[in-house]
This record gives structure tokens, sequence and C-alpha cells, in this order.
């Protein structure tokens, strides 16, 4: 498809909201990390059935956060990715412009 393409954010945007997600996703996974923590120094103290169930139930959910966490994780590489595709196209650019003839128009 030929046409006019319009970029709507710099480079620049796209690496700096990488190293944002990636520090919020690096956020998230010490707050999971902590919380693991918590739910399993509930065994001291929280004993039965509800104790054991909460903890099942939490368990069962970790792998689900473990795949979301990674998913979340690989945004960022994927931002940088497109970045340097940009800027790669507007070097290309830049150096077809170089070699065209600058009074095309007589």
């Amino acid at each position: 498809m030929i046409g006019s393409i319009s970029v709507k954010v710099t480079p620049e945007a796209l690496v700096a909201q990488a190293e944002e997600v990636r520090r919020l996703a690096e956020d998230m996974t010490i707050r999971f990390q902590n919380l693991k923590e918590i739910m399993d120094g509930t065994r001291g103290y929280w004993i039965g059935e509800a104790g054991d169930l909460h903890r099942k139930i939490y368990n069962e959910q970790m792998d689900e956060i473990d795949v979301r966490l990674r998913r979340i994780k690989e945004h960022p590489d994927d931002l940088l990715a497109i970045s340097e595709n940009y800027r790669a196209g507007e070097r290309k650019n830049v150096e077809t412009a170089v070699f065209l003839e600058a009074d095309i128009i007589s």
C-alpha cells in the first residue's frame, strides 16, 4: 500500500515509555513477591480450612500472574524495536534524499 504515513509518536517517546513500562513491571513483580511472602507467612497464624483454602486459591492464581507479568515485561522490548524501526526508516530516508536532485522543478 502506497500512501501517506503519519507517525504519531517520536522514537524518543517510545524509548521513554519503554523505560516506564519496564520500571512498572519490575515494581509489580516485587509487589507480587512480597504478597507471596505474606501469604506464605499466614501459615503461622491462619490455621485451618479457611487459611488453607485462601492460600490454595492464591497459589493457583500465581501461574496466571507469572504469565501476565512475563507478557508485560515483553512490551518494553517491543516498544524499543518499534523505535529502532522508525529510526532506521528515517536514516534510510535521509540517505536516499542525499542522492535526489535539489532542483527537480525547473
